[in-house]
């Protein structure tokens, strides 16, 4: 099973820790994260820092931008140009798994 997610000394447990990508993750949803995956690909999940802080955004890369995209429309997306010189953006992983609490 550890293959079919990544290497298991590559996964780390982040808490969402805000509800910018509702519905799709909840706050307080755990995700499981796999650090060695931070190139950014289209349709991927990714914990990114920008400016100090973490978010859990979507990818969507088009030919002259990348934006990553929340799931609540009461957030904006962010441009991640590779010449944006106004953020400090990193891309820290690859959210590979979702875990949510029930009761």
């Amino acid at each position: 099973m550890a293959k079919k997610f990544g290497s298991p000394d590559k996964m780390v447990m982040v808490e969402m820790p805000c509800d910018d990508m509702e519905p799709l993750i909840r706050l307080g949803d755990y995700l499981i994260v796999d650090t060695s995956q931070t190139i950014p690909k289209h349709g991927k999940l990714m914990v990114v820092g920008v400016n100090g802080c973490i978010i859990i955004r979507k990818v969507s890369k088009h030919p002259s931008d990348l934006m990553l995209l929340p799931s609540n429309s009461l957030y904006y997306p962010i441009s991640a140009k590779q010449n944006n010189q106004n953020d400090d953006i990193r891309f820290l992983g690859t959210v590979v798994l979702l875990c949510r609490r029930f009761l």
